[in-house]
């Protein structure tokens, strides 16, 4: 039987693994949107969608030797919080350059979260 604990952090897994699958496509919605507001043409906008990719297919790999280094459970919790503060300032991005960067920041700590979980 599993235990509370267990339990709980297996939630807390499923939870990022969902933020992480729905960070990747969240962007497509919004492109409209986005473009308006932030003063940039569709193409450009997805180079902020791009970004958060290519950062996630970058640092994948990096992820099981921070784990052996630092311990999963240091890297996940850190990667957890780190991708959470960056999603705020996704949020808060004025223009398509802070969007781009914060959308990489966030795919670096996506890259180390998922597999870690």
């Amino acid at each position: 039987m599993l235990s509370y604990r267990k339990f709980a952090v297996a939630i807390l897994v499923g939870i990022a693994f969902f933020m992480e699958s729905l960070d990747l496509t969240i962007l497509n919605s919004a492109l409209p949107k986005l473009s308006i507001l932030l003063n940039a043409d569709l193409p450009v906008i997805k180079s902020a969608m791009t970004s958060y990719v290519f950062a996630l297919a970058l640092f994948l790999p990096l992820s099981g030797w921070a784990a052996d280094q630092w311990g999963t459970k240091r890297v996940f919790c850190l990667s957890l919080l780190s991708f959470g503060l960056i999603s705020a300032c996704c949020g808060l991005a004025n223009n398509i350059i802070e969007l781009s960067i914060f959308r990489f920041l966030q795919g670096v700590a996506g890259a180390f979260m998922i597999p870690v979980g």
